[in-house]
């Protein structure tokens, strides 16, 4: 998705799409008995949310990107949440995350390759996109190696909130790199994110404060 979607809604409004997967990994860990429905949080996911949609209203606008392009590259944080709870569902017993993250990097390769030749035919690799390419894969290994292993020891929902780190990073790159432009509508949406996000962690802290005061609750009363 960020592939395609790339060179028509510029690496800017992609990066900004990683910093709704975990308001989305929210949403689907409730049904699936993953986390608790808490007022806060929908608070979090509503704000966050409109900020996003100010975004994709803004990009599609005349004169931006096409609306399909927009739409593929709004889902990459449904797809982001949606491994996200896989991985935690169905982790195997006693795997290691390193050879579960290659095998993912693997597989997920192979299976876009047909797609790939299918679409845009039989690739022709001159030296320097062989180059990046190369250079590509090793930080797409890196981060697969780490995100296996923060998923295994902080869970789904934690997990997603590095995608607002890397929306951050990934505008402010491509504005003062790449040329690009902020999308129509930035600061509001920016500002509903952030709150969004401030109040996702609010809740979070006061679910931590409570388990560790029941812990220690029980841990008197076991005494």
């Amino acid at each position: 998705m960020g592939y395609l979607s790339v060179a028509h809604v510029g690496a800017g409004y992609v990066s900004l799409t990683f910093a709704f997967p975990v308001l989305v990994t929210y949403l689907f860990a409730l049904p699936l008995g993953l986390d608790r429905a808490r007022p806060l949080k929908f608070l979090a996911v509503g704000l966050g949310l409109s900020g996003g949609l100010i975004l994709a209203f803004g990009k599609a606008a005349p004169g931006g990107a096409g609306a399909a392009w927009v739409a593929l590259a709004s889902a990459i944080p449904v797809a982001l949440a949606a491994g996200n709870l896989y991985r935690t569902r169905f982790w195997p017993e006693g795997a290691e995350a390193l050879p579960l993250a290659a095998l993912t990097a693997l597989f997920g390769g192979l299976a876009a390759l047909p797609a790939a030749a299918l679409a845009e035919g039989a690739p022709a690799f001159s030296p320097g996109v062989t180059a990046l390419g190369l250079a590509g894969a090793a930080v797409f290994a890196s981060q697969y190696a780490l995100l296996f292993r923060l998923q295994r020891l902080a869970g789904p929902v934690y997990m997603s909130q590095i995608g607002s780190v890397a929306a951050v990073v990934g505008a402010l790159f491509a504005v003062a790199h790449l040329g690009e432009s902020l999308p129509s509508g930035f600061w509001p949406a920016a500002l509903l994110i952030a709150l969004g996000a401030a109040a996702f962690q609010a809740s979070q802290r006061a679910e931590t404060r409570g388990r560790g005061a029941r812990n220690r609750l029980s841990f008197s009363y076991r005494r």
